[in-house]
Order: C-alpha cells, then structure tokens, then sequence
C-alpha cells in the first residue's frame, strides 16, 4: 500500500500504476499498444518477425535432408533444448553418410554468437588492458570470418553433414518443398549458379542465428542481477563465487571470459575472443587420436592452415576462450570434449600444476594397488604411482610448451604446492556460474557446492535492502505513474456541477488554459433519478494532441475475472530513490513484508504552475516529496524473489 496516496485516491483519485513514461508519448485510447506488428520479448532483446531470408534459414537449420545421411540437420549438434549445443555428453558427435564417422573437435553451442568480430591476429581485446592478441572469428581455430561462412563448414565436412560438394547442397534445396520461397528470398535465378546459391544458403543459416532471439535471449539470473530485476539476488555462494571469478589471484576466469562492455555492442558475453593455450590432456575417446602423429594445435592446423605448425609459432596450442554462458548445461568441456562435467573442468583450472598426475599419463610408475585414502578421485587419472614421470601436456609438442599461458589459476606453480581456490572457492564458482544459463535450460549437473552445502536461496536469508530493490524497482515501472483519475474521455460538465464548484469544474479549466483539453458546448439527453431523461447542454472536454502524450494505458483486473486495459492522465512518473525500512512478518509461503522507501520523481513541465497545484494538492505534494517523503508498499517473498502484493 501507499500511504501517502490511500487518503489520496479517495480524495483527488490519484492513480499508481505503470505503463509508459509520464512525460513522453504514450498509446492513446482505442489504438493497440503493439500496432506495428512487433510480438512480445524482453527489454533487452524484442521478438520480431524474422526477415524471409531468415525463415528460409529457419526452415534449413532443422532440414536433416541437407545431409548426406539424410538424418543430420544443424540442430542434431545443435539442439535448442540444450542451449545450441549437443545432446549428449560424447566428446565429438558422431556424423558422415552413416551416422558412423567421428568429428575431430567438441561442437560448441551456437549461442550470443552475434557480436564476435571476424579473426585478427592482433585483436584489441574489448577489456581495453589487455594487449592486442589473436581473437574473433567461428569454431574453435576462428578460420570462419562470419557465421554464414561457419555455417557452410559442417554441410561439407565428411565427419559432418558429408555432403559431396556445395553443388551437392545446392541440388537438394532446390529440390526440396521451400525451392520457391528461397527464390524469393534470394531471386528467381539464384539456383542458376550453385557458388552463389550456396553462399546464400549461409546467409540464410547466418540470419537466422542473427535474428531469433533464441540465439541470444539473455534471459539467466546474471541477466536479472545486472539488470536490477526480480529474480536477480543473488545467493550468498553465488555473490561469493561472483568474486572468485574476478578475483586475478583466485579464479581469474575474467582474464578470458570477460563479463563487461564488450565489442559490437555486447555486453556480459563472458568472453573476450581471445585464444589461449592450456596443454587440455589429449582424448583417447577421439578416434583420430588412435594415430600418434596426430595432433590437434588449434590456430596451426590441421583444419586451418595460414599459421605454419613450426618451432617459434607463439600462436601454436591456442584454442579460441569460449562464452561461459549455459556453461552448466554443458557435459564435455574444452575443444577435444575430454572433460565431462563443470566440477572436474574448474578442478583441472586448479590443479593442472600442482597435481598433474590427476590429469596426464604417468610414465615408469607403479601403480599402487589401493590409493591413499587421500588421494582425489576427481581427476581422468585414479590410479596412484610411485615413481614415475608424468607426461604433462600430452597432446602438445614440445617446441609449443612454451606457449602455455600462465595466468592465474594455471601460473606454473610447483607440483603439490597449495592450488590457486579452496574447495569453498570451488564450490562457490559453480554456483554463479550456474546462474549463467538461460531460463530455458537445465544445469547438466545440479551444483552440490561441496563443503558449503547447497548455493542456497534468497527466500532463507533475512533480507537487506538489496533484496527489496529488484522488486520495488519493478513495481514502480509497473506502478509508478502519478495519475489524476481521469480515465474516460471526453468529459462532461453540467451547469449544475459548474454551479456547484465540482472537483471537474475546478481542474479541467486548469488543464485547458494549459493546453491539455480543449472545450466545447455539446448537447445530450441525460437521464435523473427517476429515469426522466431530460435534453440539455454540458461543457465538454476532450484532450488536445499536446495533453494526450500524458495519456497512458495499462492492463487492469477486471470484474468477473481477467484484465482489461483502462488509461489515465498522468502527470509524473516515480521511481525508486532508496529502500530505508521493512516489517516482516509470516513464514514461509505466506512471508511478507512492508517497505517503506524513497522516490524519485519526473515530471511533466507543467506541473509547475501554481494554480494546478492548487487545484490538484495531493499532486503537488508527491512532487515536493521527491527523495524525503517516505511510502510504503506490500511485498510477498516468491520463489524468484520478493514481488509487490500489488503485482500477484
């Protein structure tokens, strides 16, 4: 409730309640507020139709007759349900005319691809400390300058979609049952030439990666925590794993995975593009490693070729830093897919140094029959070895092991020395980056936070004023215009009520010498107490084009059930200036509590003049409130936070 404004409905009817700023333009009665055609989606990122062009990619992205198998389609590897990343945790997919030919890297997923600039040898990294490096560009080498030239990739790679050749590719689209509209996507002609319909069959895949809001929906709790929204408080383990993450001397995960204003208008991409080499063990479960002269050094080959694989390459064993978001959701980790799960991904991170013989082969040991009781079984190796020589950086040639980056956590810290994170840091870092995925997915593993317990809630904690801040700034953008209950227009005065001093005959004649509402003398029948109906002229008052800009709409509940839209004339819109105080009361499911807070005000300009002040008190005395008055509002806690009562 508003206390300021309980006696004030009564007295003036003051309206609270959210729709379009008070002071700009707003959707007058009788028009749709999304007349243009545009569907709902987020404020960050509207859903719009996609482009012909982009529905023809659609149609493509799950056509699995573009494959050489006639069973692959893109969303085989990268299905939607799991963030455009694979279904499974194998650590390369399977493909080719059979379904039976191993890929030779793991399939990243394909979303918040949007902003990744082509590749650069010298790339200004978007954190602007950084010196410029090797960054941007598709797939893990970044040999794909745009994603219409990454989409080709797979429908010619024979471990892929196999198809014989672009012409191939070619034949079966314009063979198959949407021929026609990409013709009118592309021109009538466009099969007439199979280079130029291929390359336009990448444009396709590329908008609608560009286009479909699935690709980038930016929907996570991260996304509600930095946008100051309900739902996005975080727990304590997350607030403290937020920390770990960017702390240099701990997990230092922002080093590559950058969380802040990003390139092309990105923001929190958790990525800087950049490529760095981490000496990942090599991957028995990759067929093409069965053959020891085989190896995989990124940026050097084999499947790009313009960095020769020679001594002195500093850019030899670099793998681009992929986004971390849905990251959780994720079940094999790293180019080669060699690691299954978060947990053992952040545990190499920190003991890649100094428990190496977790992770590579151990050469000339004996294996002991029982390990100690304290040796960790969350590495790939679980055999214990006395004596012996690990094999560190098994899947990199020698001449590049000196390539290795060596910053925090993996600094090169002596073997059995004290790793960079606890197993509370551990903990803690899987609980925020836990709230990097998407609403839509589920984590791969529910975290289990080690030695802390649980990530935790926000409905458990005792609340501070953070915790109230998401929902009230919500409300206020829901709730927040200050209005003048004066909902239906155009409005009559009768002279009975001009007479008799009316609250109407006091305010409309303000609002006319301000250029608000514009009157005329009409005439209408008009029916009394008995049902009598008598003809007689009224002044009437309809708003001017200047005073329906502060006319606003807003969904109500309506009697019988459901809502209806009802407007108002508003003259200012508040906002959150401080949460001061709050009384709980309740547990559980019935938690509650009233906030008393601060407010901000911004008004229509004429609000000033004084004979409207006069005329409308309660409107000049919010105004004047404006960051000292207190009012105060219900709020239930929820599942995702605390809402107002109001807004249930």
């Amino acid at each position: 409730m508003h206390s300021l404004f309980s006696t004030a409905r009564a007295a003036v009817g003051i309206a609270i309640g959210v729709l379009l700023a008070a002071c700009g333009p707003a959707t007058p009665p009788g028009v749709p507020a999304n007349a243009g055609g545009v569907a709902a989606g987020t404020a960050l990122n509207p859903v719009v139709a996609l482009s012909p062009i982009a529905q023809v990619g659609q149609k493509m992205f799950f056509d699995a007759t573009l494959s050489g198998s006639g069973r692959m389609a893109c969303a085989t590897c990268h299905d939607p349900k799991n963030a455009y990343g694979p279904p499974n945790d194998l650590s390369v997919q399977l493909g080719g005319p059979g379904l039976t030919s191993a890929g030779l890297r793991a399939v990243p997923s394909l979303r918040y691809k949007d902003a990744t600039p082509p590749y650069a040898d010298l790339l200004d990294n978007p954190d602007g400390v950084s010196v410029p490096g090797p960054g941007g560009g598709f797939a893990w080498d970044g040999r794909a300058a745009t994603l219409a030239e990454q989409a080709g990739l797979p429908l010619l790679d024979p471990n892929e979609m196999a198809n014989a050749s672009a012409a191939d590719v070619v034949k079966k689209l314009q063979d198959g049952p949407y021929a026609e509209q990409f013709r009118q996507a592309f021109g009538a002609t466009i099969f007439d030439n199979a280079d130029q319909a291929f390359a336009a069959a990448g444009k396709a895949l590329q908008a609608f990666q560009l286009e479909d809001v699935s690709f980038h929906p930016y929907s996570s709790k991260f996304d509600l925590y930095i946008g100051n929204k309900i739902g996005g408080v975080l727990t304590a383990a997350e607030a403290r794993g937020l920390k770990v993450f960017a702390d240099p001397n701990g997990g230092n995960c922002a080093s590559c995975h950058y969380q802040g204003a990003g390139l092309n208008g990105s923001t929190a991409i958790f990525t800087d593009f950049s490529y760095e080499a981490i000496g990942v063990p090599r991957n028995a479960a990759i067929p093409a490693n069965a053959d020891a002269n085989y190896v995989d050094i990124g940026l050097c080959g084999p499947l790009r070729t313009d960095h020769a694989p020679v001594k002195g390459n500093t850019f030899c064993g670099m793998f681009k830093s992929p986004t971390l978001r849905n990251v959780a959701t994720r079940r094999s980790f790293f180019h080669n897919g060699i690691f299954r799960s978060l947990e053992q991904a952040i545990r190499f991170y920190n003991t890649r140094d100094t428990m190496p013989e977790l992770w590579y082969p151990t050469v000339g040991g004996t294996p002991k029959a029982s390990p100690d009781a304290d040796f960790p079984t969350y590495g790939l190796i679980t055999t214990q070895y006395v004596g012996g020589k690990v094999r560190k950086f098994d899947d990199l040639p020698k001449q590049f092991v000196g390539n290795i980056d060596t910053q925090m956590p993996l600094d090169g810290r002596a073997a059995h020395s004290k790793p960079p994170m606890s197993e509370q840091d551990i903990a803690d870092l899987i609980c925020f980056l836990n709230t990097l995925n998407d609403k839509d997915t589920q984590p791969a593993t529910a975290p289990a936070a080690g030695a802390a317990g649980a990530c935790g809630s926000t409905a458990s904690a005792e609340p501070t004023a953070d915790h109230f801040i998401p929902g009230m700034t919500d409300y206020l953008a829901r709730r927040g215009d200050l209005c003048l209950a004066k909902s239906e227009w155009p409005i009559d005065l009768t002279q009975r009520e001009i007479d008799a001093g009316a609250r109407n005959a006091l305010q409309l004649p303000v609002l006319e010498r301000l250029g608000l509402a514009k009157s005329t003398v009409a005439e209408v029948d008009v029916k009394d107490d008995n049902e009598v109906s008598h003809h007689m002229k009224v002044r009437r008052y309809a708003l001017t084009e200047t005073g329906r800009r502060f006319y606003v709409t807003r969904e109500q509940p309506k009697a019988g059930g459901g809502k209806e839209a009802r407007g108002d004339f508003c003259a200012a819109k508040l906002s959150l200036g401080k949460v001061v105080h709050w009384e709980i009361s309740g547990e559980g499911k019935d938690r509650q509590a009233v906030v008393s807070y601060t407010y901000q005000v911004k008004a229509a300009p004429w609000t000033g003049d004084a004979e409207l002040q006069k005329v409308f008190p309660v409107v000049a005395q919010v105004i004047r409130g404006a960051g000292r008055a207190q009012l105060q509002e219900s709020f239930k806690q929820t599942e995702t936070g605390w809402v107002a009562v109001d807004l249930l």
